[in-house]
């Protein structure tokens, strides 16, 4: 579960962990802007399309669980954020999410260890 406890993390970070926690690959979705891109380990992901077909693979084939989640780092444009993340049922391990914001939505998700 990940709770928020800064006022100033944006609204589409709260909205793309509430979806986390949800399990909302549709709400995910929908913090992203139409041309972002997620770095996954060094997998780009880019656009909605790839992006909606990612959130997918997340929640329904992975799996994903994320727990222990603390925001290190915030401003109106950049939020890291580093949790311990499960895939595929196996154990959690850390991981560090970097969110760059613009008008109120994602462009550029960086996930890395």
């Amino acid at each position: 579960m990940i709770r928020i406890v800064s006022q100033s993390v944006p609204d589409a970070v709260r909205g793309a962990l509430q979806a986390i926690n949800d399990g909302d690959s549709d709400g995910l979705r929908n913090c992203f802007h139409h041309q972002a891109v997620i770095d996954e380990l060094g997998r780009l992901i880019i656009g909605t399309e790839a992006i909606r077909l990612w959130c997918i693979e997340l929640f329904e084939r992975r799996g994903a669980t994320v727990s222990n989640a603390m925001i290190v780092n915030e401003s109106p444009v950049r939020t890291a954020m580093r949790a311990r993340v499960g895939w595929d049922g196996a154990d959690e391990s850390p991981g560090t999410f970097t969110f760059d914001v613009e008008n109120g939505l994602i462009t550029m998700l960086r996930i890395s260890d």
